[in-house]
């Protein structure tokens, strides 16, 4: 079941009126009508089962009748360093990415990506990003959203990662998924624009431990590979 994000810090038991934004998507999208159910998610993360207990004016009232557990994200905590890619394609890398259980998202200009015109349009585009993982947890029942970082370049990109941990890249030709990944707590994973990383990026991730990995014979789009990707290092942890 999806849950709906409320205001403040929450406790079992308590009857609030609910002033979020998502209020309106509770009566109007889902018409969720007096003694149903929903869940519900404070700002601290807590999640509750809650009862419509009242709507007046347009605001609805929920009692919280018991604390739900929340999932936790799936190991390696992941990384992944994502070239920028047109919209569409990004959108749904996030999503989907999100939905996954990626930890952070690291968005850098590689030398063959779209990008924004300017700084207004990239500010832009990150807000629109942050709400689309937002909905993507809200539907997958994840606690929050993966952080969504913006890089000027690839060496950028590479210095803002954690030490150590499990290094992957997306390459053609690259070997089968290494057993580094198995049991690390931290891993990242390098996934290029449309038309691929340049020999010199390839080179600079190499030196920063990176090991070009393979998912298979096929060509893929940037975003079907990042999503592959992810899946791909969680199914072998």
């Amino acid at each position: 079941m999806p849950y709906f994000l409320c205001e403040g810090r929450r406790q079992v038991g308590e009857e609030f009126a609910h002033t979020h934004a998502d209020a309106a998507h509770l009566l109007q999208s889902r018409r969720i009508r007096r003694g149903e159910q929903v869940q519900v998610q404070d700002e601290a993360g807590a999640r509750f089962l809650a009862e419509l207990t009242a709507v007046r004016g347009r605001t609805p009232h929920l009692l919280l009748l018991e604390a739900l557990p929340v999932p936790h994200l799936p190991t390696p905590h992941l990384t992944l360093v994502q070239a920028q890619v047109k919209d569409k394609a990004l959108e749904s890398l996030v999503q989907k990415c999100t939905e996954l259980g990626a930890a952070h998202l690291v968005l850098f200009a590689a030398e063959h990506s779209s990008l924004p015109k300017g700084r207004k349009e990239e500010s832009a585009r990150l807000e629109r990003l942050g709400k689309i993982a937002w909905e993507a947890c809200k539907q997958s029942g994840r606690q929050f959203p993966p952080a969504i970082t913006w890089m000027e370049g690839l060496g950028a990109a590479l210095g803002a990662l954690e030490p150590g941990g499990a290094r992957l890249m997306l390459h053609p030709g690259g070997e089968r998924l290494p057993d580094s990944v198995r049991g690390a707590e931290h891993a990242a994973v390098l996934v290029g624009p449309e038309g691929g990383l340049t020999n010199a990026e390839v080179a600079r991730a190499v030196e920063a431990g990176f090991t070009p990995w393979g998912l298979g014979g096929y060509i893929l789009r940037a975003d079907t590979a990042a999503m592959a990707a992810c899946a791909a290092v969680f199914h072998a942890s």
